[in-house]
C-alpha cells in the first residue's frame, strides 16, 4: 500500500503469472497502470532488467529498469537499483 501521511495513495498486486505481472490500482482499488516483466529475471547476467508500464488497455507509457549492480553486489546483497522513465 503506497499511503501519503495516513491517506491511502494506491496498492500493487502481483498476479499470478509465468512472468512478473502486476497491477498499480487508485485508493478506490480500480487499476490504472500494468507492470510486466520478461519471463526470465534471474537469467540477465550482466545486463539491465526491462519492465513494460501500461494503461489498462495495453498502451505502453514507460518503463522501470532493474540495474545490474554486478556480480558480488547481485551475489552477496538483496539491494537493488531501479531506474523509471515516463515520457
Amino acid at each position: 500500500a503506497v499511503t501519503a501521511g495516513r491517506e491511502l495513495m494506491g496498492t500493487v498486486v502481483q498476479n499470478w503469472s509465468s512472468q512478473p505481472d502486476f497491477d498499480i490500482k487508485d485508493a478506490s482499488g480500480v487499476t490504472v497502470l500494468k507492470v510486466l516483466g520478461p519471463f526470465c529475471t534471474a537469467g540477465f547476467m550482466c545486463s539491465n532488467v526491462a519492465f513494460d508500464v501500461s494503461t489498462p488497455t495495453g498502451l505502453k507509457v514507460g518503463q522501470i529498469t532493474k540495474h545490474w549492480g554486478g556480480l558480488v553486489k547481485e551475489a552477496l546483497t538483496d539491494a537493488d537499483t531501479f531506474g523509471a522513465t515516463f515520457p
